[in-house]
């Protein structure tokens, strides 16, 4: 809002009060995110967008989807287009006025943007699927179009970005993914009992050994991590993954492994592409060792099969070499 003389005047000001009778002012008004002519100085600013309460749990999110079982292990750190859809539609945030096409539009445009090629290096023809930074941004965009979409009616709207990507996230995101996520990461817990636990202990060693050897080149670090994409084709290597369980039903055991708590409010954010530490590693192979038992009917001996189980990957992955036959049966 200007004054005749073309000095920028406050939005929120009384006019009857400001300006006097038969004078004038000029309103400028715009129905998306185009620049005004004139800065206005000390104008307020939006609140701060901070995906510190999402983040981590988007994160696990983002893994869930891209783990279906049709996907290649290479891939399962990128998105689909059909992951994405998928993701969106179980959130509800597709509707008669953001409809699947219009998620199309929004996911071709960002796998494009510049910000997405430069990551990558790569040109926008042979850029394939979303990283988790291009997930991120694809929700910004989708939140935006979805909240132009609901209020359309209403005229142009004045909300900050940051208020409609919350909106979307604790209306969609949060109320209809979070209760499956953590239902999922929660049928694991029960695997964490004392004797499991010694049972890992006493094989603590020769499973850091496993670990070391999942690594493509030795990298000099004060804390081994290994991307989970090398652990997972070993474990196809091993006959556990496509054999004993699915891709799919590997990803909660990743989060199982990565995330202190099943509640994804208190998830976490770890470094991407996700790796496993040795404590994470030992997490995982628990949670592996109660799918199986529940696959064989053995829940009940659920100890016996995770001995069974580290038994075979220690022997598969070779960390047995050179130990007598008194030590191996003591394992």
């Amino acid at each position: 809002m200007l004054s005749k003389d073309g000095n920028v005047l406050d939005v929120d000001l009384v006019l009857s009060e400001a300006v006097s009778d038969q004078d004038e002012v000029l309103v400028e008004y715009s129905d998306g995110p185009t620049a005004f002519r004139t800065r206005w100085e000390g104008r307020p600013k939006s609140p701060p967008l901070s995906w510190n309460d999402a983040g981590s749990a988007l994160q696990m999110l983002f893994l869930l989807y891209t783990c279906e079982a049709s996907t290649p292990i290479d891939a399962i750190h990128r998105m689909t287009l059909p992951q994405f859809k998928a993701m969106l539609h179980a959130a509800k945030v597709t509707s008669s006025s953001l409809p699947p096409e219009k998620l199309d539009e929004l996911f071709t445009a960002v796998q494009a943007s510049k910000g997405a090629v430069s990551r990558k290096g790569q040109t926008p023809s042979n850029t394939a699927g979303f990283d988790l930074a291009d997930f991120m941004v694809a929700l910004v965009h989708v939140a935006y179009v979805r909240f132009s979409a609901e209020s359309f009616t209403t005229g142009p709207s004045n909300t900050p970005l940051s208020t409609k990507l919350l909106s979307m996230l604790q209306d969609c995101i949060f109320a209809h993914l979070f209760p499956e996520l953590q239902r999922r990461v929660e049928k694991l817990s029960s695997a964490v009992t004392p004797p499991a636990q010694a049972l890992l202990r006493k094989g603590r060693r020769l499973t850091e050994q496993v670990l070391e050897r999942c690594q493509i080149r030795r990298v000099r670090s004060r804390v081994l991590r290994v991307d989970v994409r090398y652990v997972a084709k070993h474990l196809q290597r091993w006959g556990l993954l496509g054999k004993e369980f699915t891709l799919p039903e590997l990803a909660p055991v990743i989060i199982f492994a990565k995330q202190a708590s099943t509640d994804p409010y208190k998830f976490e954010q770890h470094a991407q592409p996700l790796a496993l530490d040795y404590d994470e590693f030992e997490r995982l192979l628990l949670g592996l060792a109660l799918l199986q038992a529940r696959v064989r009917k053995r829940v009940d001996a659920f100890d016996e099969v995770l001995g069974e189980l580290l038994d075979s990957v220690y022997n598969k992955a070779g960390v047995l070499l050179g130990l007598d036959q008194q030590q191996q049966q003591a394992l």
